[in-house]
Protein backbone atom coordinates (compact mmCIF):
# COMPACT_ATOMS: atom_id res chain seq x y z
CA UNK A 1 0.00 0.00 0.00
CA UNK A 2 2.55 2.58 0.54
CA UNK A 3 4.36 1.59 -2.49
CA UNK A 4 1.03 2.14 -4.27
CA UNK A 5 0.63 5.64 -2.55
CA UNK A 6 4.62 6.99 -3.05
CA UNK A 7 3.85 5.93 -6.98
CA UNK A 8 0.37 7.73 -6.88
CA UNK A 9 2.16 10.76 -5.38
CA UNK A 10 5.17 10.05 -7.89
CA UNK A 11 2.84 10.65 -10.59
CA UNK A 12 1.07 13.36 -9.44
CA UNK A 13 4.19 15.23 -9.19
CA UNK A 14 5.46 13.74 -12.58
CA UNK A 15 1.95 15.35 -13.95
CA UNK A 16 1.95 18.49 -12.15
CA UNK A 17 6.39 19.15 -13.18
CA UNK A 18 4.06 18.05 -17.09
CA UNK A 19 1.85 20.75 -16.30
CA UNK A 20 3.94 23.28 -14.99
CA UNK A 21 6.35 22.48 -17.73
CA UNK A 22 3.47 22.73 -20.22
CA UNK A 23 2.50 26.04 -19.10
CA UNK A 24 6.19 27.91 -19.13
CA UNK A 25 6.32 26.67 -22.40
CA UNK A 26 2.91 28.04 -23.67
CA UNK A 27 3.90 31.30 -22.10
CA UNK A 28 7.48 31.47 -23.85
CA UNK A 29 6.10 30.68 -26.97
CA UNK A 30 3.34 33.62 -26.23
CA UNK A 31 5.80 35.95 -24.95
CA UNK A 32 8.57 35.14 -28.05
CA UNK A 33 5.30 35.24 -30.72
CA UNK A 34 4.38 38.87 -28.83
CA UNK A 35 7.72 39.71 -29.58
CA UNK A 36 8.27 38.75 -33.20
CA UNK A 37 4.70 40.56 -34.01
CA UNK A 38 6.31 43.28 -31.81
CA UNK A 39 8.77 43.49 -33.64
CA UNK A 40 7.17 42.87 -37.07
CA UNK A 41 4.99 45.70 -36.74
CA UNK A 42 8.21 48.41 -35.67
CA UNK A 43 9.57 47.28 -38.26
CA UNK A 44 6.41 48.12 -40.29
CA UNK A 45 6.12 51.25 -38.62
CA UNK A 46 9.87 52.04 -39.71
CA UNK A 47 9.28 51.04 -43.48
CA UNK A 48 5.94 53.33 -43.52
CA UNK A 49 8.12 55.93 -41.59
CA UNK A 50 10.77 55.83 -44.18
CA UNK A 51 8.72 55.58 -47.36
CA UNK A 52 6.56 58.88 -46.21
CA UNK A 53 10.32 60.43 -45.86
CA UNK A 54 10.66 59.14 -48.98
CA UNK A 55 8.00 60.27 -50.95
CA UNK A 56 8.22 63.88 -48.48
CA UNK A 57 11.38 64.09 -50.15
CA UNK A 58 9.91 63.33 -53.29
CA UNK A 59 7.25 66.03 -53.51
CA UNK A 60 9.69 68.29 -51.91
CA UNK A 61 11.86 67.54 -54.91
CA UNK A 62 9.16 67.78 -57.56
CA UNK A 63 8.43 71.01 -56.04
CA UNK A 64 11.35 72.58 -55.76
CA UNK A 65 11.82 71.26 -59.36
CA UNK A 66 7.79 73.72 -60.07
CA UNK A 67 8.94 76.42 -58.32
CA UNK A 68 12.36 76.46 -60.14
CA UNK A 69 10.10 75.87 -63.46
CA UNK A 70 7.64 78.77 -62.48
CA UNK A 71 10.26 80.90 -61.06
CA UNK A 72 12.04 80.68 -64.70
CA UNK A 73 8.71 80.87 -66.25
CA UNK A 74 7.84 83.53 -63.90
CA UNK A 75 11.28 85.61 -64.89
CA UNK A 76 10.46 85.15 -68.60
CA UNK A 77 7.38 86.84 -67.69
CA UNK A 78 8.31 89.18 -66.18
CA UNK A 79 10.36 89.95 -68.55
CA UNK A 80 8.10 89.81 -70.86
CA UNK A 81 5.53 92.27 -69.36
CA UNK A 82 8.90 94.84 -68.58
CA UNK A 83 9.45 94.71 -72.28
CA UNK A 84 5.43 94.96 -73.21
CA UNK A 85 5.12 97.66 -70.48
CA UNK A 86 8.24 99.49 -72.39
CA UNK A 87 6.86 99.45 -75.66
CA UNK A 88 3.27 100.63 -74.32
CA UNK A 89 5.02 103.49 -72.97
CA UNK A 90 7.48 104.21 -75.60
CA UNK A 91 3.99 103.78 -78.42
CA UNK A 92 1.99 106.22 -75.79
CA UNK A 93 5.31 108.70 -75.67
CA UNK A 94 5.44 108.84 -79.33
CA UNK A 95 1.69 109.45 -79.50
CA UNK A 96 2.27 112.41 -76.95
CA UNK A 97 4.88 113.82 -78.77
CA UNK A 98 2.84 113.85 -82.52
CA UNK A 99 -0.06 115.22 -80.05
CA UNK A 100 2.36 118.07 -78.50
CA UNK A 101 3.04 119.04 -82.24
CA UNK A 102 0.14 119.25 -83.09
CA UNK A 103 -1.00 121.63 -80.60
CA UNK A 104 2.01 123.20 -81.09
CA UNK A 105 1.28 123.94 -84.16
CA UNK A 106 -2.70 124.64 -83.59
CA UNK A 107 -1.09 127.34 -80.91
CA UNK A 108 1.42 129.02 -83.78
CA UNK A 109 -1.76 129.15 -85.92
CA UNK A 110 -4.10 130.97 -82.80
CA UNK A 111 -0.78 133.53 -82.42
CA UNK A 112 -0.41 134.37 -86.12
CA UNK A 113 -4.35 134.80 -85.87
CA UNK A 114 -3.96 136.86 -82.89
CA UNK A 115 -1.47 139.14 -84.15
CA UNK A 116 -3.04 139.30 -87.37
CA UNK A 117 -6.59 140.86 -85.41
CA UNK A 118 -4.17 143.21 -83.28
CA UNK A 119 -2.56 144.31 -86.23
CA UNK A 120 -6.41 144.94 -88.73
CA UNK A 121 -7.44 147.17 -85.82
CA UNK A 122 -5.11 149.94 -85.97
CA UNK A 123 -5.87 150.07 -89.35
CA UNK A 124 -9.44 150.48 -89.52
CA UNK A 125 -9.79 154.37 -88.20
CA UNK A 126 -9.33 154.43 -84.55
CA UNK A 127 -13.30 153.11 -85.24
CA UNK A 128 -13.35 149.93 -82.22
CA UNK A 129 -14.64 147.39 -83.79
CA UNK A 130 -17.02 145.31 -82.09
CA UNK A 131 -15.65 141.73 -81.28
CA UNK A 132 -15.65 139.22 -83.43
CA UNK A 133 -18.70 136.26 -83.20
CA UNK A 134 -16.58 134.71 -81.56
CA UNK A 135 -15.21 137.14 -78.59
CA UNK A 136 -11.70 138.33 -78.09
CA UNK A 137 -11.51 137.45 -74.49
CA UNK A 138 -13.26 133.52 -75.28
CA UNK A 139 -10.15 133.11 -77.98
CA UNK A 140 -7.77 134.27 -75.07
CA UNK A 141 -9.41 131.50 -73.01
CA UNK A 142 -9.07 129.49 -75.61
CA UNK A 143 -5.51 129.53 -76.01
CA UNK A 144 -4.84 129.75 -71.86
CA UNK A 145 -6.58 126.65 -72.32
CA UNK A 146 -4.80 125.11 -74.72
CA UNK A 147 -1.57 126.19 -73.11
CA UNK A 148 -2.26 124.65 -70.08
CA UNK A 149 -3.47 121.49 -72.36
CA UNK A 150 0.18 121.44 -73.99
CA UNK A 151 2.20 122.23 -70.10
CA UNK A 152 -0.19 119.27 -69.05
CA UNK A 153 0.80 117.25 -71.67
CA UNK A 154 4.25 118.19 -71.24
CA UNK A 155 4.19 117.74 -67.84
CA UNK A 156 2.92 114.19 -68.47
CA UNK A 157 5.40 113.51 -71.33
CA UNK A 158 8.23 114.12 -68.93
CA UNK A 159 6.87 112.25 -66.07
CA UNK A 160 6.26 109.12 -68.99
CA UNK A 161 9.96 110.14 -70.19
CA UNK A 162 11.43 110.05 -66.75
CA UNK A 163 9.45 106.64 -66.25
CA UNK A 164 10.34 105.40 -69.35
CA UNK A 165 14.28 106.56 -68.53
CA UNK A 166 13.94 104.69 -64.81
CA UNK A 167 12.20 101.57 -66.85
CA UNK A 168 15.54 101.64 -69.22
CA UNK A 169 17.98 102.39 -66.18
CA UNK A 170 16.34 99.35 -64.57
CA UNK A 171 16.45 97.50 -67.90
CA UNK A 172 19.60 98.55 -68.16
CA UNK A 173 20.72 97.03 -64.65
CA UNK A 174 18.89 93.78 -65.15
CA UNK A 175 20.81 93.79 -68.43
CA UNK A 176 24.03 94.43 -66.75
CA UNK A 177 23.69 92.03 -64.17
CA UNK A 178 22.37 89.44 -66.45
CA UNK A 179 25.18 89.99 -68.46
CA UNK A 180 27.82 89.94 -65.20
CA UNK A 181 26.29 86.87 -64.37
CA UNK A 182 26.53 85.31 -68.18
CA UNK A 183 30.40 86.35 -67.89
CA UNK A 184 30.73 84.75 -64.31
CA UNK A 185 28.69 81.56 -66.21
CA UNK A 186 31.14 81.96 -68.93
CA UNK A 187 33.86 82.10 -66.73
CA UNK A 188 32.73 79.01 -65.41
CA UNK A 189 32.34 76.85 -68.09
CA UNK A 190 35.40 77.97 -69.32
CA UNK A 191 37.13 76.84 -66.01
CA UNK A 192 34.98 73.58 -66.02
CA UNK A 193 35.79 73.26 -69.88
CA UNK A 194 40.00 73.64 -68.76
CA UNK A 195 39.63 71.30 -66.06
CA UNK A 196 37.86 68.82 -68.22
CA UNK A 197 40.45 69.06 -70.98
CA UNK A 198 43.06 68.78 -68.51
CA UNK A 199 41.25 65.85 -67.13
CA UNK A 200 41.39 64.88 -70.40
CA UNK A 201 45.01 65.49 -71.21
CA UNK A 202 46.01 63.71 -67.33
CA UNK A 203 43.46 60.31 -68.67
CA UNK A 204 45.19 60.36 -72.12
CA UNK A 205 48.83 61.00 -70.21
CA UNK A 206 47.47 58.29 -67.81
CA UNK A 207 49.81 54.88 -68.26
CA UNK A 208 47.85 52.03 -70.00
CA UNK A 209 47.40 48.66 -68.44
CA UNK A 210 50.29 47.48 -70.63
CA UNK A 211 52.54 50.10 -69.11
CA UNK A 212 51.53 49.41 -65.75
CA UNK A 213 51.99 45.79 -66.77
CA UNK A 214 55.35 46.62 -67.32
CA UNK A 215 56.46 48.87 -64.55
CA UNK A 216 55.01 46.06 -62.53
CA UNK A 217 57.56 43.45 -64.04
CA UNK A 218 60.20 45.85 -63.84
CA UNK A 219 58.98 46.31 -59.94
CA UNK A 220 59.48 42.60 -59.80
CA UNK A 221 63.02 42.52 -61.07
CA UNK A 222 64.10 45.40 -58.64
CA UNK A 223 62.74 43.30 -55.55
CA UNK A 224 64.76 40.12 -57.50
CA UNK A 225 67.77 42.24 -57.56
CA UNK A 226 67.11 43.52 -53.70
CA UNK A 227 66.74 46.98 -54.92
CA UNK A 228 63.43 47.56 -53.05
CA UNK A 229 65.00 47.92 -49.71
CA UNK A 230 66.71 51.19 -48.64
CA UNK A 231 70.21 51.17 -46.88
CA UNK A 232 70.78 50.36 -42.98
CA UNK A 233 71.82 54.01 -42.46
CA UNK A 234 68.47 55.11 -44.47
CA UNK A 235 66.95 52.98 -42.08
CA UNK A 236 68.45 54.49 -39.21
CA UNK A 237 67.33 57.93 -40.54
CA UNK A 238 63.62 56.73 -40.61
CA UNK A 239 64.21 55.23 -37.65
CA UNK A 240 65.21 58.60 -35.94
CA UNK A 241 62.45 60.81 -37.06
CA UNK A 242 59.31 58.55 -36.55
CA UNK A 243 57.04 61.81 -36.43
CA UNK A 244 58.12 62.75 -39.86
CA UNK A 245 55.58 63.66 -42.59
CA UNK A 246 54.07 59.95 -43.38
CA UNK A 247 53.40 61.25 -46.98
CA UNK A 248 57.37 61.88 -47.27
CA UNK A 249 57.61 58.93 -45.93
CA UNK A 250 56.18 56.97 -48.31
CA UNK A 251 57.26 58.86 -51.25
CA UNK A 252 60.33 57.34 -50.86
CA UNK A 253 59.92 56.62 -54.74
CA UNK A 254 61.79 54.06 -57.32
CA UNK A 255 64.13 57.46 -58.36
CA UNK A 256 65.09 57.74 -54.22
CA UNK A 257 65.71 54.03 -54.13
CA UNK A 258 67.75 52.97 -57.26
CA UNK A 259 69.76 56.62 -56.37
CA UNK A 260 70.53 54.99 -52.93
CA UNK A 261 71.24 51.97 -54.25
CA UNK A 262 73.39 53.21 -56.81
CA UNK A 263 75.61 54.84 -54.29
CA UNK A 264 76.26 51.72 -52.29
CA UNK A 265 76.96 49.98 -55.67
CA UNK A 266 79.86 52.51 -56.32
CA UNK A 267 80.99 52.10 -52.54
CA UNK A 268 80.62 48.38 -53.60
CA UNK A 269 82.70 48.93 -56.58
CA UNK A 270 85.40 51.19 -55.11
CA UNK A 271 85.80 48.70 -52.11
CA UNK A 272 85.87 45.62 -54.18
CA UNK A 273 89.12 47.68 -56.34
CA UNK A 274 90.76 48.37 -53.00
CA UNK A 275 90.47 44.64 -52.50
CA UNK A 276 91.70 43.48 -55.44
CA UNK A 277 94.39 46.25 -55.11
CA UNK A 278 95.32 44.61 -51.86
CA UNK A 279 95.47 41.05 -53.23
CA UNK A 280 97.32 42.12 -56.06
CA UNK A 281 99.84 43.32 -53.81
CA UNK A 282 99.53 40.36 -51.74
CA UNK A 283 99.99 38.13 -54.96
CA UNK A 284 102.95 40.38 -55.79
CA UNK A 285 104.60 39.79 -52.54
CA UNK A 286 104.02 35.94 -52.87
CA UNK A 287 105.40 35.68 -56.06
CA UNK A 288 108.54 37.12 -54.77
CA UNK A 289 108.41 34.66 -51.88
CA UNK A 290 107.65 32.03 -54.76
CA UNK A 291 110.88 32.68 -56.80
CA UNK A 292 112.92 33.20 -53.77
CA UNK A 293 111.79 29.94 -52.75
CA UNK A 294 112.61 28.63 -56.42
CA UNK A 295 115.95 30.22 -56.02
CA UNK A 296 116.74 28.55 -52.86
CA UNK A 297 115.28 25.44 -54.23
CA UNK A 298 117.38 25.74 -57.63
CA UNK A 299 120.40 26.65 -54.88
CA UNK A 300 119.97 23.39 -52.97
CA UNK A 301 119.72 21.54 -56.15
CA UNK A 302 123.26 22.99 -57.21
CA UNK A 303 124.58 22.17 -53.81
CA UNK A 304 123.14 18.02 -54.04
CA UNK A 305 124.36 18.04 -57.01
CA UNK A 306 128.09 19.04 -56.02
CA UNK A 307 127.49 16.51 -52.77
CA UNK A 308 126.72 14.24 -55.39
CA UNK A 309 129.76 14.82 -57.61
CA UNK A 310 132.23 14.93 -54.07
CA UNK A 311 130.91 11.84 -52.97
CA UNK A 312 131.71 10.04 -56.41
CA UNK A 313 135.02 11.79 -56.55
CA UNK A 314 135.35 10.20 -52.86
CA UNK A 315 134.05 6.65 -53.60
CA UNK A 316 136.28 6.71 -57.08
CA UNK A 317 139.74 7.94 -54.59
CA UNK A 318 138.97 6.12 -51.48
CA UNK A 319 143.51 5.60 -51.12
CA UNK A 320 144.24 9.05 -52.18
CA UNK A 321 141.21 10.21 -49.02
CA UNK A 322 142.95 7.55 -46.83
CA UNK A 323 146.35 8.10 -47.13
CA UNK A 324 145.22 12.27 -47.18
CA UNK A 325 143.73 11.41 -43.57
CA UNK A 326 146.05 9.13 -42.16
CA UNK A 327 149.15 11.86 -43.41
CA UNK A 328 146.37 14.60 -41.33
CA UNK A 329 146.94 12.38 -38.77
CA UNK A 330 150.13 12.62 -38.71
CA UNK A 331 150.77 15.44 -38.86
CA UNK A 332 148.96 16.25 -35.52
CA UNK A 333 150.10 12.58 -33.70
CA UNK A 334 153.99 12.03 -33.22
CA UNK A 335 155.47 10.15 -35.47
CA UNK A 336 157.05 6.96 -35.28
CA UNK A 337 157.77 5.34 -38.05
CA UNK A 338 159.63 7.23 -41.16
CA UNK A 339 157.67 9.08 -43.53
CA UNK A 340 156.58 7.11 -46.70
CA UNK A 341 157.70 8.43 -50.25
CA UNK A 342 154.58 7.07 -51.99
CA UNK A 343 152.05 9.82 -50.14
CA UNK A 344 152.95 12.43 -51.84
CA UNK A 345 153.13 10.19 -55.22
CA UNK A 346 149.49 8.73 -54.51
CA UNK A 347 148.03 11.88 -53.24
CA UNK A 348 149.28 13.80 -56.92
CA UNK A 349 148.67 10.96 -59.18
CA UNK A 350 147.29 7.72 -57.63
CA UNK A 351 147.02 5.67 -60.59
CA UNK A 352 151.11 6.27 -60.65
CA UNK A 353 153.21 3.09 -59.69
CA UNK A 354 155.13 3.39 -55.90
CA UNK A 355 158.67 3.48 -55.77
CA UNK A 356 160.48 1.35 -54.32
CA UNK A 357 161.82 1.55 -50.55
CA UNK A 358 164.09 -0.40 -48.42
CA UNK A 359 161.56 -3.05 -46.40
CA UNK A 360 161.48 -2.33 -42.46
CA UNK A 361 160.45 -4.54 -40.19
CA UNK A 362 157.32 -2.43 -39.51
CA UNK A 363 156.38 -3.00 -43.26
CA UNK A 364 153.77 -5.57 -42.41
CA UNK A 365 152.16 -4.03 -39.51
CA UNK A 366 151.79 -0.63 -41.26
CA UNK A 367 149.95 -2.48 -44.43
CA UNK A 368 147.37 -4.21 -41.87
CA UNK A 369 146.67 -0.66 -40.29
CA UNK A 370 146.21 1.29 -43.41
CA UNK A 371 143.54 -1.53 -44.67
CA UNK A 372 141.91 -1.46 -41.57
CA UNK A 373 141.74 2.52 -41.36
CA UNK A 374 140.54 2.12 -45.33
CA UNK A 375 137.50 0.62 -44.63
CA UNK A 376 136.70 2.77 -41.56
CA UNK A 377 137.12 6.03 -43.63
CA UNK A 378 135.08 4.45 -46.21
CA UNK A 379 132.42 3.58 -43.60
CA UNK A 380 132.57 6.89 -41.94
CA UNK A 381 132.30 8.95 -45.44
CA UNK A 382 129.48 6.56 -46.18
CA UNK A 383 127.94 7.87 -42.85
CA UNK A 384 128.36 11.50 -43.10
CA UNK A 385 126.93 11.22 -46.98
CA UNK A 386 123.74 9.14 -46.49
CA UNK A 387 123.05 11.31 -42.97
CA UNK A 388 123.50 14.15 -45.85
CA UNK A 389 121.40 13.02 -48.07
CA UNK A 390 118.50 12.46 -45.58
CA UNK A 391 118.94 15.66 -44.68
CA UNK A 392 118.94 16.91 -48.25
CA UNK A 393 116.07 14.41 -49.01
CA UNK A 394 113.96 16.09 -46.10
CA UNK A 395 114.68 19.40 -47.10
CA UNK A 396 113.50 18.72 -50.50
CA UNK A 397 110.42 16.91 -48.98
CA UNK A 398 110.05 20.66 -46.91
CA UNK A 399 110.87 22.92 -50.00
CA UNK A 400 108.32 20.59 -52.79
CA UNK A 401 105.00 21.31 -49.29
CA UNK A 402 105.95 24.99 -49.26
CA UNK A 403 105.90 25.34 -53.10
CA UNK A 404 103.01 23.46 -53.33
CA UNK A 405 101.40 25.46 -50.76
CA UNK A 406 102.78 28.48 -52.55
CA UNK A 407 101.14 27.11 -55.97
CA UNK A 408 97.96 26.51 -53.88
CA UNK A 409 97.73 30.09 -52.19
CA UNK A 410 98.85 31.67 -55.97
CA UNK A 411 95.63 29.50 -57.69
CA UNK A 412 93.42 30.81 -54.71
CA UNK A 413 94.76 34.23 -55.32
CA UNK A 414 93.95 34.16 -59.29
CA UNK A 415 90.29 32.85 -58.39
CA UNK A 416 89.62 35.56 -55.92
CA UNK A 417 91.08 37.87 -58.22
CA UNK A 418 88.75 36.15 -61.54
CA UNK A 419 85.83 36.42 -59.08
CA UNK A 420 86.29 40.25 -58.54
CA UNK A 421 86.72 40.94 -62.23
CA UNK A 422 83.39 38.98 -62.15
CA UNK A 423 81.99 41.00 -59.71
CA UNK A 424 83.44 43.94 -60.92
CA UNK A 425 81.38 42.99 -64.13
CA UNK A 426 78.48 42.61 -62.70
CA UNK A 427 78.32 46.12 -60.71
CA UNK A 428 78.82 47.69 -64.06
CA UNK A 429 76.13 45.57 -65.14
CA UNK A 430 73.94 47.01 -62.15
CA UNK A 431 74.74 50.08 -62.63
CA UNK A 432 74.50 50.33 -66.25
CA UNK A 433 70.69 49.00 -65.77
CA UNK A 434 70.46 51.75 -63.39
CA UNK A 435 71.30 54.38 -65.27
CA UNK A 436 69.21 53.21 -68.30
CA UNK A 437 66.23 53.19 -65.68
CA UNK A 438 67.23 56.76 -64.23
CA UNK A 439 66.54 58.24 -67.63
CA UNK A 440 70.40 59.50 -67.82
CA UNK A 441 69.57 62.31 -66.63
CA UNK A 442 70.47 61.25 -63.04
CA UNK A 443 72.62 58.91 -63.73
CA UNK A 444 74.99 60.62 -65.78
CA UNK A 445 76.32 62.86 -62.57
CA UNK A 446 76.70 59.47 -60.17
CA UNK A 447 78.64 57.88 -63.43
CA UNK A 448 81.02 61.34 -63.67
CA UNK A 449 81.84 60.94 -59.74
CA UNK A 450 82.78 57.51 -60.23
CA UNK A 451 85.11 58.23 -62.97
CA UNK A 452 86.33 61.39 -60.76
CA UNK A 453 86.90 59.52 -57.20
CA UNK A 454 88.60 56.78 -60.07
CA UNK A 455 91.01 59.16 -61.45
CA UNK A 456 91.57 60.58 -57.53
CA UNK A 457 92.24 57.43 -56.66
CA UNK A 458 95.18 56.47 -58.82
CA UNK A 459 93.49 54.89 -61.53
CA UNK A 460 92.04 52.01 -59.77
CA UNK A 461 88.71 52.45 -61.44
CA UNK A 462 88.96 51.68 -64.73
CA UNK A 463 85.63 51.79 -65.91
CA UNK A 464 86.52 51.45 -69.71
CA UNK A 465 88.19 48.10 -69.09
CA UNK A 466 85.11 47.40 -67.24
CA UNK A 467 82.10 48.31 -70.23
CA UNK A 468 84.52 46.42 -73.05
CA UNK A 469 84.36 43.60 -70.39
CA UNK A 470 80.58 43.79 -70.11
CA UNK A 471 79.92 44.50 -73.92
CA UNK A 472 81.83 41.58 -74.51
CA UNK A 473 80.05 39.49 -72.42
CA UNK A 474 76.46 41.20 -72.68
CA UNK A 475 76.06 41.84 -76.28
CA UNK A 476 77.49 38.42 -78.39
CA UNK A 477 76.00 39.30 -81.32
CA UNK A 478 77.82 42.33 -81.43
CA UNK A 479 81.05 40.09 -81.74
CA UNK A 480 78.99 38.14 -84.00
CA UNK A 481 78.61 41.13 -86.56
CA UNK A 482 81.75 42.56 -85.89
CA UNK A 483 83.62 39.16 -87.09
CA UNK A 484 81.60 39.07 -89.94
CA UNK A 485 82.33 42.50 -91.37
CA UNK A 486 85.95 41.68 -90.95
CA UNK A 487 85.13 37.91 -92.76
CA UNK A 488 83.49 40.11 -95.34
CA UNK A 489 86.41 42.51 -95.45
CA UNK A 490 89.09 39.96 -95.88
CA UNK A 491 86.91 38.02 -98.86
CA UNK A 492 86.56 41.82 -100.71
CA UNK A 493 89.52 42.30 -103.43
CA UNK A 494 91.92 44.56 -102.99
CA UNK A 495 89.73 47.40 -105.64
CA UNK A 496 86.83 47.38 -103.25
CA UNK A 497 88.73 47.39 -100.01
CA UNK A 498 90.43 50.59 -100.93
CA UNK A 499 87.17 52.14 -102.05
CA UNK A 500 85.62 50.79 -98.72
CA UNK A 501 88.62 52.13 -96.82
CA UNK A 502 88.53 55.83 -98.46
CA UNK A 503 84.71 55.56 -98.43
CA UNK A 504 84.55 54.40 -94.50
CA UNK A 505 87.52 57.59 -94.42
CA UNK A 506 85.57 60.49 -95.88
CA UNK A 507 82.00 59.37 -94.48
CA UNK A 508 83.25 58.34 -91.60
CA UNK A 509 83.08 61.62 -89.15
CA UNK A 510 81.27 65.16 -89.78
CA UNK A 511 84.28 67.55 -90.37
CA UNK A 512 85.17 64.83 -93.63
CA UNK A 513 82.33 64.47 -94.94
CA UNK A 514 81.61 68.78 -94.76
CA UNK A 515 84.47 68.87 -96.47
CA UNK A 516 83.53 66.72 -98.75
CA UNK A 517 80.57 68.60 -99.74
CA UNK A 518 82.31 71.88 -99.97
CA UNK A 519 85.12 70.04 -102.52
CA UNK A 520 81.96 68.70 -104.43
CA UNK A 521 80.60 72.51 -104.49
CA UNK A 522 83.95 73.96 -105.42
CA UNK A 523 84.71 71.86 -108.25
CA UNK A 524 81.17 72.02 -109.41
CA UNK A 525 82.00 75.92 -109.69
CA UNK A 526 84.99 74.85 -111.42
CA UNK A 527 83.59 73.35 -114.08
CA UNK A 528 80.95 75.47 -114.65
CA UNK A 529 83.14 78.80 -114.53
CA UNK A 530 85.42 76.92 -116.74
CA UNK A 531 82.82 75.93 -119.29
CA UNK A 532 81.23 79.41 -119.33
CA UNK A 533 84.83 80.76 -119.70
CA UNK A 534 85.55 78.59 -123.03
CA UNK A 535 82.29 79.11 -124.37
CA UNK A 536 82.17 82.79 -124.30
CA UNK A 537 86.07 83.34 -125.30
CA UNK A 538 85.19 80.79 -127.95
CA UNK A 539 81.79 82.87 -128.96
CA UNK A 540 83.88 86.07 -128.42
CA UNK A 541 86.64 84.51 -131.15
CA UNK A 542 83.78 83.26 -133.85
CA UNK A 543 82.39 87.35 -133.15
CA UNK A 544 85.83 88.85 -133.80
CA UNK A 545 86.74 86.69 -136.54
CA UNK A 546 83.86 87.30 -138.63
CA UNK A 547 84.12 90.78 -138.00
CA UNK A 548 87.71 90.72 -139.29
CA UNK A 549 86.41 89.40 -142.36
CA UNK A 550 84.01 90.93 -143.12
CA UNK A 551 86.14 94.13 -142.62
CA UNK A 552 88.25 92.85 -145.23
CA UNK A 553 85.30 92.02 -147.82
CA UNK A 554 84.10 95.76 -146.85
CA UNK A 555 80.67 94.56 -145.89
CA UNK A 556 79.02 95.82 -142.22
CA UNK A 557 80.23 93.57 -139.20
CA UNK A 558 76.99 91.05 -138.30
CA UNK A 559 75.13 92.78 -135.54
Amino acid sequence: SKIEDLEENREEEIQKELKKAQEELAESEGRRATEALEREASTARKLESVELQLRAERAGREASATQLLKAEDGQGEREAAWEAQRQILVADSERLREELSELSADRDRMRLRLEALTSSSPSSGGVDLPPPSSGGVPGKQQLAAYEAEIGELSTTCNALREEIRAKDAAAAEERRTAQARADALAKERSGLANKVSSLELKAANAPSQEEVDKMRHELRILKKLEYNAVDLDHHGAGASSPGGDPSHREDGDLESVLVAKLRKVEADLVRERREKAEAAKEKEGLSEKLSAAERSAADQERLIASLENDLQLAVSTPASASKKKRSEAADHMPSTNPPDPNTLQSILDPDAPPIATSPSPLTPSIKSKSASEREDDDTSIATIVMAQRDRLRARCDALESERDSFKLELQAQVAAAEGLKADNTKLYEKVRYLQSFGGGSRAAPSTSGIRSRGVAGGGDLDLEALEQRYEANVDPFRQFSRAERQRKYNEMPPMEKVVFVVAKTFLGSKEMRKALFFYVIGMHLLVFVTTYHWSHSSTCDSIHRDSLVAHMHGDAPPV
